[in-house]
């Protein structure tokens, strides 16, 4: 450990480290729940359902280090990176929640525009965040050991948020229903996750 002097507060270093539980979060819907979500739950072929998603991570491999780009030349009263994890917060919360929640009858071409438009939604709502935060580290502190342990704390909670949320969904939202249903096949069961996760995410 280098002797240098601690120049970030604890409180700082927790609130930054909180900071990736909205990653940890999107990171379970999107690798664990969406796409069987679409396909299985709600009848979207795979070819389609798998589509948009590439789109939409093709898009946020633009937009990230357009963002960033971004972020490090503006110059505002809340300084370079905050006004862009300010204005994601919302738009990241509502995208996260209809993307579980869907209007009935859309047909697969409707589903495939929903998933697709609420999918960039989201990843582009966490850039906003996500981006400038991370560009912040070597801002708050030059030390190495320092920054190391801040990065050690963002990984550990957006874990441990993912880890969370996924437990909750299996144990509690998609467990077997009294009737001996499946409850991962359960439509309402989704929508109530994605409330769920868009209210502590945001």
């Amino acid at each position: 450990m280098s002797d240098q002097p601690a120049m970030v507060s604890g409180r700082l270093r927790l609130f930054y480290g909180i900071g990736s539980v909205a990653e940890g979060i999107k990171d379970t819907a999107f690798s664990v729940f969406l796409l069987f979500f679409y396909n299985q739950v709600l009848g979207l072929p795979g070819s389609l359902a798998g589509l948009a998603i590439l789109i939409a991570l093709l898009v946020d491999a633009v937009s990230d280090p357009l963002l960033g780009a971004w972020s490090d030349g503006l110059r505002s009263r809340w300084g370079r990176r905050h006004p862009f994890m300010l204005a994601s917060a919302l738009p990241f919360g509502l995208g996260l929640w209809a993307l579980f929640a869907p209007p009935a009858g859309l047909g697969n071409w409707g589903l495939f525009g929903w998933l697709l438009g609420f999918s960039v939604l989201v990843r582009l709502s966490l850039t906003g965040y996500s981006v400038p935060s991370n560009a912040m580290l070597p801002e708050m502190t030059p030390h190495y050991d320092e920054r190391t342990e801040l990065v050690a704390l963002r990984f550990l909670f957006g874990w441990l948020a993912g880890l969370g949320i996924a437990t909750y969904g299996y144990f509690v939202l998609f467990a077997m229903l009294p009737s001996g249903a499946d409850g991962r096949l359960s439509a309402d069961a989704y929508a109530r996750y994605g409330a769920t996760s868009a209210i502590i995410a945001t």
